[in-house]
């Protein structure tokens, strides 16, 4: 009888002294999987970080994926690829050449022009606007600017708007204030109702410009440039058409000289914006 009960105290004792040891194991488990799934979660936030950074075609959420930085979109056609670190060269794009229509900043004589189109409620836009004044400064006579409206309605409900209402700007007040204009949009970002205020401080008759916005007088430019960035090209792999634009901010780098054009897709740094500009000088 006393063998038994003093067994079945040591098993009893032995199960005690188990449990708090299964707990603090149980315990560092718990603990060791917190901090895998922390570090999993950090690291994901910074690849969705840097993608954001660096998304190649500056599109907006909600567009198509984006290719690789630099990466030429889609079934586009290159007619020499050339250095790979440097943005491939096409020659055979339906890309409208400047005209006396285009908004201009720079040397308008320039051998090299950027070509822009662009929206004024794209956040990659706003990244890329300082990145091509940048340019602009750095290059000087040698290039200038070209602004083209390209509005996405389905992400920004008042792009349009904004866009015709940088136009009014433009043929009231000259091509020097619709710059300051866009690059007050850009900048400050002030909504369709402060546009009053906006217009006033560039001095612009602020009766004629709600006369000239409310009358669509420029609705149709905007949607001829916009119709331009829309132009399709045959892909010669796969015989079906694509677009010359397919996201904004979408950038070409032309010699106006030689007609050759990289195209530039999206917010990218000034360093390869550069690599561009260089290998068409």
């Amino acid at each position: 009888m006393s063998e038994n009960k003093s067994q079945k105290s040591n098993s009893q004792d032995s199960q005690k002294n188990i449990l708090p040891a299964v707990t603090v194991v149980l315990g560092l488990v718990l603990v060791g999987v917190s901090v895998y799934s922390y570090n999993l979660w950090s690291k994901n936030k910074e690849l969705v970080a840097g993608a954001d950074t660096v998304a190649a075609d500056g599109r907006d959420v909600g567009s198509l994926p984006t290719p690789a930085l630099g990466a030429p979109a889609p079934n586009q056609p290159i007619a020499d690829a050339g250095d790979p670190t440097k943005p491939p060269i096409a020659n055979d794009l339906p890309l409208p050449m400047p005209s006396e229509d285009d908004h201009t900043r720079g040397n308008p004589g320039a051998k090299i022009a950027l070509i822009e189109y662009s929206d004024y409620d794209c956040p990659f836009c706003d990244r890329f606007h300082v990145t091509a004044k940048q340019a602009l400064d750095h290059y000087g006579d040698q290039m200038m600017w070209v602004y083209r409206h390209f509005p996405l309605d389905m992400l920004h409900a008042d792009a349009r708007k904004k866009s015709e209402a940088s136009e009014c700007v433009a043929s009231l007040a000259g091509e020097e204030a619709f710059w300051e204009f866009s690059d007050i949009l850009y900048a400050e970002k002030p909504s369709l109702g402060e546009f009053g205020d906006v217009v006033s401080g560039l001095g612009v008759d602020v009766d004629a410009y709600n006369d000239c916005v409310d009358s669509g007088d420029f609705a149709q430019k905007v949607k001829d440039q916009e119709v331009g960035g829309q132009a399709t090209y045959t892909d010669a792999s796969s015989g079906r058409p694509v677009p010359l634009v397919n996201g904004t901010p979408g950038n070409f780098i032309v010699n106006l000289e030689t007609g050759d054009i990289a195209p530039v897709r999206g917010a990218v740094p000034f360093e390869m914006l550069q690599d561009a500009i260089d290998g068409l000088l």
